[in-house]
């Protein structure tokens, strides 16, 4: 039942009437009310929401910056570059370590190590497919794994200025020191021995 009062509204539906729910925001509009106080409760609603609106949009450039927070104030640390596997055997190697350093370089990383953990394990004499998951598990904040790998690389190439030189291989120390002394001959037999610096490292 609909009964007017003095400002024209109520709450009141009719026990036979279907329930309106909140769709008019908990009042109706009296049949006695005048046009000028339905006019001025349309304007009021609509001012409400065009409000709610405006602070919706306000806060949301708000809201995003707190919920991307650190990563626009401390950008990820850039990866170090990954090493092309030259002269790893046999040729599914430099397939899988080629297929990880793309993965690496779009900083997908646990698509990387996987690329490169099947690098070392169809060669796992090939250092640079060592030094590249190593890498990656460093990021990945696997230290132990990465050590192990990294230290196996710096052993498998004692003449690679980047394995060696690498700083994520200075926390773990020098492995073999007297290798590193050698001459350069006999520091590397193979294809990779003395490149020199790759990467600015």
């Amino acid at each position: 039942m609909v009964s007017p009062h003095a400002g024209g509204l109520s709450r009141t539906p009719d026990a036979g009437e279907p329930a309106r729910g909140w769709a008019c925001r908990a009042y109706c509009i009296a049949p006695g009310s005048d046009r000028q106080t339905v006019l001025f409760l349309k304007i009021l609603s609509n001012v409400v929401t065009i409000s709610r609106m405006r602070a919706a949009r306000a806060l949301a450039p708000c809201l995003a910056i707190a919920m991307s927070g650190c990563s626009l104030l401390n950008p990820p640390h850039p990866l170090r570059p990954p090493l092309p596997a030259y002269g790893c055997q046999p040729a599914t190697v430099i397939k899988y370590n080629q297929a990880g350093i793309a993965h690496y370089k779009d900083r997908r990383l646990q698509a990387a190590k996987a690329e490169f953990l099947m690098a070392v394990s169809e060669g796992p004499k090939c250092a640079e497919a060592h030094y590249n998951l190593g890498n990656t598990l460093w990021y990945l904040g696997e230290k132990e794994e990465a050590r192990a790998h990294l230290l196996q690389a710096a052993d498998l190439a004692p003449g690679n200025a980047v394995i060696w030189d690498s700083p994520v291989l200075h926390p773990y120390g020098e492995p073999q020191k007297e290798k590193k002394k050698g001459p350069a001959s006999e520091q590397a037999p193979g294809a990779f021995g003395n490149r020199g610096r790759l990467g600015g490292y």
